[in-house]
């Protein structure tokens, strides 16, 4: 819970895009990543709070 970077690649903003288009705040599910100190995290779905949550966020896949 926080202030904190997302990333959002284009194709999550693609699915995505009708809800970022306001001030926020928004419930982001994703991947935390460290990019030497710098985290950030990496967007796989974005949501509304309070917003009904028709289908879970896709698996991330573990890094090689």
């Amino acid at each position: 819970e926080g202030v904190f970077e997302v990333t959002v690649f284009p194709d999550a903003y693609r699915r995505f895009a009708a809800s970022v288009r306001g001030p926020g705040p928004y419930v982001v599910t994703g991947k935390v990543e460290d990019h030497l100190g710098a985290i950030s995290v990496t967007a796989v779905r974005i949501d509304l709070p309070g917003a009904a949550r028709q289908a879970p966020a896709p698996e991330m896949a573990p890094e090689a």
